[in-house]
């Protein structure tokens, strides 16, 4: 989560930071307060957003990141917020949603794997769109395919 006070960032890189991640989880406004209800009372969609092009004139474009979770809206939706990041020098990251047992979202369907590879090959076109742009990790990771992503192995 971003500091209460955007300008405490700069103490942040000051100290030898060099990127952060605040993730949005879901780009639509509705759908973010539904899906992250602690976010939306404690912090807000909008000073997130602002917290996040705030963080670029900090650290750098796309030393900056935020997290969406695919499975927890559609592809349209992933696709304008990763747009709206990437336009700004935020990198995304990705998650696939998997539902974990005795969580409020246990019944929640997992996206299916056609959607899944939809959302790989999009990113995959922003990658190349956006080539500052890089994962947040260099390595592979459980629940994310950004790696594998960025290294190209789902272009068309």
């Amino acid at each position: 989560m971003p500091p209460d006070t955007l300008p405490a960032m700069r103490s942040y890189f000051d100290a030898g930071v060099t990127s952060v991640a605040f993730n949005l989880e879901v780009f639509e406004r509705s759908a973010f307060k539904e899906m992250c209800p602690g976010k939306e009372k404690h912090y807000g969609y909008e000073p997130m957003l602002a917290a996040l092009e705030y963080a670029v004139d900090v650290f750098g474009a796309y030393n900056v990141f935020s997290g969406f979770v695919w499975g927890l809206e559609g592809k349209d939706t992933v696709e304008k917020g990763y747009r709206w990041c990437l336009e700004r020098g935020i990198g995304v990251s990705s998650n696939v949603f998997h539902a974990d047992q005795g969580s409020v979202f246990a019944k929640r369907p997992h996206p299916t794997s056609e959607f899944v590879h939809e959302l790989c090959v999009l990113q995959s076109e922003f990658y190349l769109e956006f080539p500052g742009a890089r994962p947040i990790f260099p390595v592979s990771m459980r629940s994310t395919l950004d790696w594998e992503i960025h290294r190209g192995d789902f272009r068309r």
